[in-house]
């Protein structure tokens, strides 16, 4: 009886959706990249979510998960598995915008080609449900990207002599959840210094 009645009490605390009162609109998240000093105001807390969204917040973390795993693998098919198939993706310089994900898969395995491998990290992150279907997130990452020694070329013509290349940015991820699938539908890579790339020895 004791423990019927906690689950009942758990499950009433869960119903109740409270979402952060100050937060900005999810519409407003994209297609703009957004500045850093502006993303603590679309990711304030939020208290007492529903069970259901729990589980959604959780889904969108394991997809975003995949994407170091896909990149670093040179699997670019299975990206179906992170974009829908009418994703943008904002890489960014150099690579710019990318429409639609099969542009994705291959623009992505050009712009990586000359690499030996690469490694991307992802820090921290936080994800918001929106409404039913929607979501946003953001996530810092830092990616590796490994040079054959004297290799001189890269995304955008990189010239070192270097071994080692970093990235420093965030994923910044409009999601859109279909045939019960949560999968990003915009994405916006936003550097977080001044040049993309950073050589090191």
């Amino acid at each position: 009886m004791y423990l019927r009645n906690s689950h009942t009490v758990a499950a009433t605390l869960l119903i109740a959706i409270s979402p952060a009162t100050a937060s900005r609109p999810c519409t407003q998240f994209s297609p703009s990249p957004v500045p850093v000093q502006h993303l603590s105001a679309y990711f304030l807390p939020q208290y007492g979510l529903h069970a259901t969204a729990l589980l959604d917040i959780e889904a969108i973390r394991h997809t975003l998960a995949l994407y170091p795993y896909i990149i670093d693998g040179r699997d670019f098919p299975s990206l179906s598995s992170v974009f829908t198939a009418d994703a943008i993706a904002n890489y960014s310089v150099p690579i710019g915008v990318v429409n639609g994900l099969s542009a994705i898969e291959s623009t992505l395995g050009a712009a990586l080609a000359s690499f030996l491998g690469t490694q991307h990290l992802l820090g921290s992150q936080s994800v918001r449900i929106c409404d039913r279907n929607s979501a946003i997130s953001v996530s810092y990452y830092r990616a590796v990207h490994f040079l054959p020694q004297n290799k001189t070329t890269g995304p955008g013509d990189v010239v070192t002599g270097d071994a080692v290349l970093y990235a420093y940015g965030q994923y910044q991820d409009s999601w859109e959840k279909r045939h019960g699938r949560w999968k990003i539908n915009y994405r916006n890579l936003v550097y977080m210094v001044g040049d993309a790339w950073d050589p090191v020895s």
